[in-house]
């Protein structure tokens, strides 16, 4: 054990002193990653060398720790689960916390969408307060990016859409309606890059309870406490690490819709597992695949994917012993969805006059969307799949090596 920490330390030690060198870092400054690299090198170097010195007398306090837990905590399995993904996620959360530290790129003075677009619901528009400003009106094409460029306007919050003099927000509504329940004070002050962080901390709690679910259903014979490394895995790994090093609204949303998504894969999984099905628990379930609808709509093929496995799961299992309960649970996984798609075609109706537009087209980047017309398109398909399986590996002399 003692040469694990040892070994262990002594590589994050040197990682974070020679990470330039390495090529892992290319600043020359100690940043949050290499200052956490060093304390956690140093703390397992520590333990090496305290097991070390003091190893006859960590047996023997072994031995009346494990004396002591078979006559006073001899848990069940399932206590076992929950005190390790308790540990875990207390762990996960404080990093998160660390990582989503403001780093200057991510200032408190960054426009943010989200809460703007709440002010907006609260005092009952669709659009953001901000107004355009006349030079910006102006333009002959403000969607242009020369043009803008040209004539140097650029007082406007990047990526909103522009529609008839009023700006808007092309990232689903959901997560501001959500917001509109803090007053417009408290909203003044909650940024992008804080709804990002709320978002990560759910994602990773919902993670957390389907693999301790399935821990506890598939495997009681494991010991728990491979649950609370698997669960330390799967929150300090990326991409939503590197996320939070710089959340705005475009992490914000991605983090958002997969809360939602995998907050109702958890609940369609646990009623699911079931002997009997809960009803409460496939309606949770079809409200958070609503609010994923609502926060990102290109998600749609994914939520239909799942909702049709739950239904046909649930057909196979409960149709013949209780058709009236799958009926049930056929409409209240459904309705929610049905009406998250309803109420986003409204939305887009009464800002652009189109069911389908989101305000893509009318976008305010370096893009003029009125133009470009394959944001989505087929012909990605076999580009992308060539690059994700048949692409040449590249070796670099600097970190990742592979790309």
């Amino acid at each position: 054990m003692r040469k694990i920490f040892l070994i262990t330390g002594i590589a994050l030690l040197i990682t974070a002193v020679f990470a330039r060198q390495i090529g892992i870092d290319n600043d020359e400054g100690w940043g949050k990653g290499r200052i956490f690299l060093l304390i956690s090198g140093s703390a397992f170097v520590l333990a090496g060398l305290l097991i070390f010195l003091l190893q006859d007398k960590l047996t023997k306090l072994k031995s009346y720790l494990l004396i002591f837990k078979n006559r006073h905590f001899n848990y069940s399995h399932s206590v076992q689960i929950t005190l390790v993904s308790f540990a875990a996620t207390i762990t996960v959360v404080i990093a998160y916390a660390w990582f989503a530290q403001p780093n200057g790129r991510n200032s408190p003075g960054n426009y943010n969408y989200y809460s703007e677009l709440a002010i907006g619901f609260k005092t009952g528009h669709l659009y953001l307060a901000e107004k355009p400003s006349p030079a910006l009106l102006s333009l002959s094409n403000p969607y242009d990016y020369a043009l803008r460029k040209q004539n140097n306007v650029e007082d406007f919050p990047w990526d909103v859409s522009l529609y008839n003099n009023r700006f808007y927000t092309y990232w689903g509504p959901a997560p501001s309606l959500i917001l509109t329940i803090f007053s417009g004070e408290q909203l003044s002050h909650i940024g992008d890059n804080y709804v990002a962080l709320a978002f990560a901390i759910g994602l990773f709690l919902y993670a957390a309870l389907i693999a301790a679910r399935f821990w506890q259903k598939s495997l009681p014979n494991v010991p728990s406490w491979l649950l609370g490394i698997s669960a330390l895995t799967m929150g300090l790994s990326a991409p939503v690490t590197t996320m939070l090093g710089d959340s705005r609204i475009y992490e914000a949303a991605v983090l958002g819709c997969q809360f939602f998504f995998i907050g109702g894969c958890y609940w369609a999984y646990s009623s699911i597992s079931n002997d009997k099905p809960i009803l409460w628990k496939p309606a949770l379930a079809g409200i958070h695949w609503a609010f994923a609808l609502g926060t990102r709509i290109t998600i749609l093929p994914v939520i239909l994917f799942s909702a049709a496995v739950t239904i046909i799961y649930i057909w196979r299992v409960f149709n013949t012993t209780a058709p009236k309960t799958y009926m049930q649970v056929l409409v209240i996984l459904g309705a929610p969805l049905l009406l998250a798609l309803s109420g986003l075609s409204w939305y887009n109706w009464a800002r652009f006059g189109s069911i389908f537009e989101f305000g893509l087209k009318y976008q305010l980047t370096n893009v003029n969307y009125n133009v470009f017309r394959d944001s989505f398109s087929s012909r990605y398909i076999t580009g992308n799949l060539f690059n994700y399986f048949a692409h040449p590996v590249k070796i670099l002399p600097k970190f990742p090596y592979i790309a």
